[in-house]
């Protein structure tokens, strides 16, 4: 294996100067009081990363506001120009990744009081996805699901006989949300439909959805936290993020299945 030349003394003084924090609680809900201490063996973890191999970023930020910072590695990019990236947090136990990706587009942007920002909190954009980081742990924000909570509808008639079908009897209204989707501009009928009976909730607090098409053909099935997470970009794959207790899936949907 091979090892990068280190950064320049300069380099570090000005990307890892020591944060000091106020006695906290951790980022990611494990309810552990942080010390200076844990923080400080979370600098010399960066410390000992960015001796080994280069980087395009290293930061320190605090994301959910408690008081607690977190650090953002970005690595340099691979061959096919993905950048992979961390989130590191201190704890009482050492240094946790929390959350992990790679994307050719990647960056830490801090909230501006100027700036009419839909996501108006420290946030990561990994592509088309953005990242927010709350006192339950890392979140999607701001996908397509968010953006249509007002016009969220209940199933029609046709639509309750076809979840019938499909294993979810007897369903009210009330217990489903439809999001009638838009993926490609011009076609329509493309719908999410989550199931929120309480009898399909998993102990890992997910509910299951459907993503169809005009045709009632089943695009992608899963299960998520609140609802299934969608990015999209005009020409890139649509980027499915489900979120349930203890774990997070990316999942990608490709155009030709939209057809």
């Amino acid at each position: 294996m091979s090892i990068k030349k280190p950064l320049a003394t300069a380099f570090l003084t000005a990307f890892l100067a020591m944060p000091s924090i106020l006695p906290a609680q951790s980022a990611e809900g494990l309810e552990l009081v942080v010390s200076q201490d844990d923080v400080n063996d979370l600098h010399d973890l960066l410390v000992e990363i960015s001796s080994a191999q280069d980087f395009q970023v290293m930061s320190w930020h605090d994301m959910d506001q408690d008081g607690v910072p977190e650090a953002f590695v970005v690595e340099m990019p691979d061959e096919n120009g993905n950048s992979p990236w961390s989130l590191y947090v201190p704890t009482i136990d050492g240094p946790r990744v929390i959350l992990a990706d790679s994307a050719d587009e990647v960056s830490l942007i801090e909230p501006d009081a100027d700036m009419d920002a839909a996501v108006n909190v420290a946030h990561i954009k990994s592509g088309n996805i953005t990242w927010i980081l709350t006192e339950d742990g890392p979140m999607p924000a701001d996908d397509l699901i968010e953006q249509r909570k007002r016009t969220v509808t209940s199933p029609t008639a046709s639509e309750e006989a076809f979840l019938a079908h499909m294993g979810y009897p007897d369903m009210i209204p009330s217990q489903v949300d439809v999001y009638r989707m838009n993926f490609i501009p011009g076609k329509g009928g493309d719908r999410v439909i989550v199931m929120k009976a309480k009898r399909f909730l998993k102990e890992d607090g997910s509910w299951p959805y459907l993503i169809l098409d005009d045709y009632n053909r089943i695009l992608l099935s899963g299960r998520s936290v609140n609802h299934p997470y969608i990015f999209t970009a005009k020409g890139d794959p649509i980027e499915i993020v489900e979120v349930r207790d203890g774990g997070i899936r990316i999942r990608k949907l490709r155009s030709e299945k939209l057809q």
